[in-house]
C-alpha cells in the first residue's frame, strides 16, 4: 500500500492512495478443491493443480481546498475491483478428453467422482465512487452541502453442463437387464444373495460396461450473438446510485449545539448490460390464485382457470419478458433526515455540583437520530432475473423423460460413437409462457429501498482533568 499527499499551494491538499492484494490459494481448502484422490491431480489422471487466486486492488484521489477563511471544499474519488478466479486450471474440456469432455459419475465407486472443480468462474465486482462537500461558517452556523455518486458493475463468467455435460453410469429404471424375466442380476445367477446385493452387482456392470442412464446439459445464451450454445455463461450487471445532502450545524448557546440535516437517497435500476436476464411481473408470481392470495386453496382470482384433466392453468401465462429499463425493478427515492444535540451542562451547587462537575462543560449530554438507506447486494440482480427461463435451456436426457430422443432404457453405453443429444432452440423467443414447474421470480413492485433508523443518548463527565469517562446508548432498526 502507498500514499502521498502533496501541498499544492497554501490552500489545496491532494492525497493519493493506492493498494493491492495478491491471493494465491492452491490447493484451494476452504472450497475443498484439493487433489481428488492420492497420486493425483484435482482431475483424476491428470496433474491438474488448481484453486482460488485474486488480484485486488484499491486506489484513491482527495483534493482538499481552502476557498476562504469560512469557506472549504472536500472532493474525493476511488475506485476498487479486482478479478476473482476459481478453477483456472479445470476450465478446459481437454481436461475430460479421456470421457469424451463429459464429466461422469458412478452408481457405485469412486464416491468423490472425478474432479474436486466441476464449476469454474471468474468474478469481478468494481465500484466507481466519487463524493464532494462544500461546509461555510457564517455567524453561529456551520452549513454543509454535498453529494456523492457511485457505479457498481458486476461481471462473471461461469462454467457448467454447457461446456462440461454429465453422464450418469447406472441402471435406469425399466433397464431389461435388471428388470422382470430379463433380469440377469437374480437368486439363480446369484444363489443366497438380498435384494441389495443384486442392486450393487447391477450397478457395478453398468459402470464396468459403461451404461447411461442419464445425461445433464444445457445450452447458453451468447451476450453478443443472443443465440444458444456451449459457450460459460456471463453475466454482466450494473447499478448506478447518487445521493445530496445538507446540514446545518448551529452553536444556538455557547454551550448547546444542534445539528439538522436531511439527505436525498436515488438508486437508479438494475441493468443486466448483457441483455440476457427475462423479467416476469408479481401477479405470473400469484398466478390463477391473484396476488396476494398465499396459502388460500380454491381462490381463483388470477384470472387464469384450472381446466379438468388439462394442463393445470389455461391459457399458459406469458410470463417472462426480456429484461429492459421499461420492465426492470425501480427502486423509489428516499429522504433520510438525522437531527442532534451537545449540550454542556451548566455547573450546580450541592449534590448536582459533585455528580456534574465544577464548571461548565465538566459534563455533556449528547443525543441524535438518523435514518440510512440500504444498497443491496448487486448479486440480487442475478439471482433473481437470473433465475427466470430464457439465459439458459435444459438439454438434459434420459431414457424415462424422453425416449424418444435418448431411446429405451439399457440401450446407450459410453462407447458409442455419438451420445444422445436433445434438440434445443436456436435462441430465445418473446413473450415466454410457463408451466406449473417453471420457477418465476419478480420484485414486488411496492418494494421500498431498505434503511436502518439509529438513535444514541451519551452521557460524558470529566474527571481529574485529564480524564473523561462516557456512557452511552445506541440503538439500531433495521425496515
Amino acid at each position: 500500500m502507498t500514499r502521498m499527499d502533496y501541498n499544492l499551494n497554501s490552500r489545496n491538499q491532494v492525497s493519493l492512495t493506492y493498494s493491492y492484494n495478491m491471493y494465491n490459494a492452491v490447493p484451494d481448502v476452504l472450497n475443498s478443491v484439493v487433489p481428488i484422490y492420492p497420486g493425483t491431480g484435482d482431475i483424476l489422471g491428470s496433474t491438474v493443480a488448481t484453486g482460488q487466486t485474486s488480484n485486488r486492488f484499491m486506489g484513491t484521489i482527495a483534493l482538499r481546498s481552502t476557498i476562504t477563511s469560512h469557506l472549504t471544499n472536500a472532493f474525493q474519488g476511488g475506485l476498487n475491483g479486482g478479478t476473482v478466479v476459481f478453477g483456472a486450471g479445470a476450465s478446459s474440456p481437454a481436461n475430460y478428453s479421456e470421457w469424451k469432455g463429459y464429466i461422469p459419475s458412478f452408481a457405485i465407486g469412486l464416491p468423490s467422482g472425478i474432479s474436486s472443480e466441476t464449476a469454474p468462474q471468474r468474478r469481478n465486482d468494481p465500484v466507481k465512487q466519487f463524493s464532494d462537500t462544500l461546509s461555510w461558517l457564517k455567524g453561529t452556523h456551520m452549513v454543509t452541502i454535498g453529494g456523492d455518486f457511485a457505479q457498481i458493475n458486476y461481471w462473471g463468467q461461469y462454467f457448467g453442463s454447457e461446456t462440461f455435460p454429465t453422464v450418469t453410469f447406472a441402471i435406469a429404471s425399466g433397464d431389461p437387464v435388471h428388470t422382470g424375466s430379463t433380469d440377469v442380476f437374480n437368486t439363480t445367477a446369484m444363489p443366497g444373495a438380498t435384494q441389495t446385493y443384486m442392486d450393487n452387482a447391477a450397478a457395478l456392470y453398468a459402470t464396468l460396461t459403461g451404461r447411461v442412464s442419464a445425461i445433464g446439459r444445457q445450452v447458453v445464451e451468447n451476450e453478443t450473438t443472443h443465440q444458444y450454445g456451449n459457450a460459460p455463461l456471463i453475466n454482466r450487471d450494473q447499478q448506478r446510485q447518487f445521493g445530496f445532502f445538507v446540514q446545518d450545524q448551529w452553536r444556538v448557546a455557547p454551550n448547546l449545539t444542534f445539528s439538522l440535516g436531511v439527505r436525498f437517497e436515488e438508486q437508479g435500476p438494475p441493468k443486466n448490460l448483457s441483455g440476457t436476464y427475462t423479467a416476469s411481473t408479481i401477479q405470473a408470481v400469484y398466478g390463477i390464485s391473484g396476488i396476494g392470495n398465499m396459502f388460500k386453496p380454491g381462490v381463483t382470482t388470477g384470472g387464469m382457470t384450472p381446466v379438468a384433466g388439462g394442463a393445470a392453468y389455461a391459457p399458459a401465462i406469458p410470463a417472462f419478458q426480456q429484461l429492459s429499463t421499461m420492465n426492470a425493478y425501480n427502486v423509489p427515492n428516499s429522504w433520510d433526515p438525522n437531527v442532534g444535540l451537545a449540550w454542556q451542562i451548566p455547573t450546580s451547587n450541592g449534590l448536582l455540583r459533585a455528580l456534574l462537575g465544577d464548571h461548565t462543560g465538566s459534563s455533556v449530554l449528547r443525543a441524535g437520530f438518523s435514518i440510512s438507506t440500504i444498497r443491496e447486494n448487486i448479486a440480487q440482480l442475478s439471482s433473481m432475473y437470473g433465475s427466470n427461463p430464457g439465459l439458459t435451456y435444459p438439454a438434459s436426457v434420459d431414457p424415462v423423460n424422453y425416449p424418444s430422443v435418448f431411446g429405451q432404457p439399457g440401450s446407450v453405453l459410453f462407447s458409442q460413437a455419438t451420445l444422445p443429444v436433445m434438440p434445443t432452440p436456436t435462441a430465445p423467443t418473446y413473450p415466454m409462457n410457463t408451466s406449473p414447474s417453471t420457477s418465476i421470480n419478480a420484485f414486488d413492485p411496492n418494494l421500498k429501498l431498505g434503511y436502518v433508523e439509529s438513535w444514541n443518548v451519551g452521557f460524558q463527565r470529566e474527571f481529574a482533568h485529564n480524564n473523561v469517562i462516557e456512557i452511552r446508548y445506541q440503538g439500531n432498526h433495521e425496515v
